[in-house]
């Protein structure tokens, strides 16, 4: 089982030091509740068409999230390592590339291939966190198809609507795909919510 912890926004790096991209988010924020779906889809034993969440900022629980992908995917723990072995191979060859640059001297290439060094252990954390997440939002996609579920409603924070967005667009590339629609809707007491409707026929085919 791989460590799972926050890392930080996306880094850029050049011969002139490292910088920071904060709309790239960690993947790891997300996983708390995005845990919270899996789990309740997958504790779903009546089979409810429609399931509402609010989220409660809840550390993740790593091990019961590990456990969940696994049962889901026997081959989960082999599909992380190749996944990680090959955003390894794409650091050494952006390295290569970096050798390869015409107008630098060999101190700019130096200082550039030293910071790519330096922030690799960073880099990683971020694609294990990223494979967690991309392989907890297959899970649950492939159970709102095994369940036919046809809406999950959560409170429209930025958190749930990046979820919803997730699943929205994964269902989208299952064969045959699925639609699906996003809508904020306000209640007669004034609660806004944000659904995920999915049209559960095409589960079927």
């Amino acid at each position: 089982m791989y460590r799972l912890q926050y890392a930080g926004p996306k880094v850029e790096i050049s011969q002139h030091g490292t910088s920071f991209v904060k709309s790239k988010e960690d993947k790891y924020i997300y996983l708390p509740a995005a845990l919270e779906i899996l789990k309740d889809l997958e504790d779903d034993f009546t089979r409810q068409a429609s399931h509402a969440y609010t989220y409660t900022s809840k550390p993740l629980d790593a091990a019961l999230l590990h456990r969940l992908l696994t049962a889901y995917d026997e081959g989960f723990e082999a599909r992380i390592e190749k996944e990680l072995a090959d955003y390894r191979t794409r650091i050494e060859e952006e390295k290569r590339l970096v050798g390869e640059i015409t107008g630098l001297t060999s101190i700019e290439k130096e200082a550039w291939l030293k910071n790519i060094d330096l922030m690799t252990p960073y880099r990683i954390q971020r694609m294990i966190n990223k494979c967690y997440y991309e392989h907890t939002i297959e899970a649950i996609v492939e159970k709102i198809r095994e369940k036919m579920i046809g809406e999950i409603t959560v409170i429209p924070d930025r958190i749930f609507l990046h979820l919803l967005h997730s699943v929205k667009n994964r269902l989208a590339l299952h064969k045959p795909p699925v639609d699906a629609l996003i809508t904020e809707d306000v209640s007669e007491d004034g609660k806004v919510s944000a659904t995920l409707h999915i049209r559960v026929r095409q589960q079927q085919g």
